[in-house]
């Protein structure tokens, strides 16, 4: 993927979604002269691997309490918490924070 879009016009910048090989595709986007962006869900959860929990299992998408505090986490600490017991750190990784938008219906 990278490798096509190394191929379009610059300035060009593709969006990944930021786990913890973030780095590893960000040297090997360098290597491409391809800038990154990495996305965060803030609807979402993680599991402890940093990836997103399946929307198929329970609690995979946050109301909206939740969602405010995981921006504030993911603004403070750069992290999220993981249905697991430990934090996944997506710390030095620029975001751009992803919410799916519902309407309440009338």
């Amino acid at each position: 993927v990278m490798l096509s879009v190394a191929g379009f016009y610059r300035p060009i910048h593709l969006v990944l979604q930021a786990t913890p090989e973030a780095e590893l595709h960000r040297r090997e986007a360098e290597a491409l002269g391809v800038t990154l962006w990495f996305e965060a869900f803030a609807d979402r959860r993680y599991d402890s691997n940093g990836m997103l929990v399946p929307r198929s299992e329970p609690g995979a998408v946050h109301d909206r309490k939740t969602t405010l505090a995981q921006v504030k986490q993911l603004k403070r600490y750069g992290s999220v918490p993981p249905r697991m017991a430990t934090r996944c750190s997506l710390k030095r990784i620029p975001c751009v924070f992803m919410v799916t938008i519902r309407r309440a219906s009338r």
